[in-house]
């Protein structure tokens, strides 16, 4: 098992991923967002918050999209 992946397959050289927040973090737009409807019948939409190292099977790296 790989115990850490290769730059080229992380979060942050993938073209579904925003620049890192103040957190660090980035988010993933692979998908459209879940949504969420409060009691009050407020609506509210998360996409996963990841740390730019991470890397998971649908990476489509920046590069490939020109």
């Amino acid at each position: 098992m790989l115990e850490k992946l290769p730059e080229y397959l992380t979060c942050a050289t993938c073209v579904y991923a925003t620049y890192p927040n103040d957190d660090g973090l980035i988010e993933c737009r692979r998908f459209p967002p879940e949504t969420w409807v409060m009691n009050d019948g407020s609506i509210i939409y998360t996409r996963p918050q990841l740390s730019p190292t991470n890397g998971c099977g649908e990476h489509t790296h920046v590069e490939d999209c020109d």
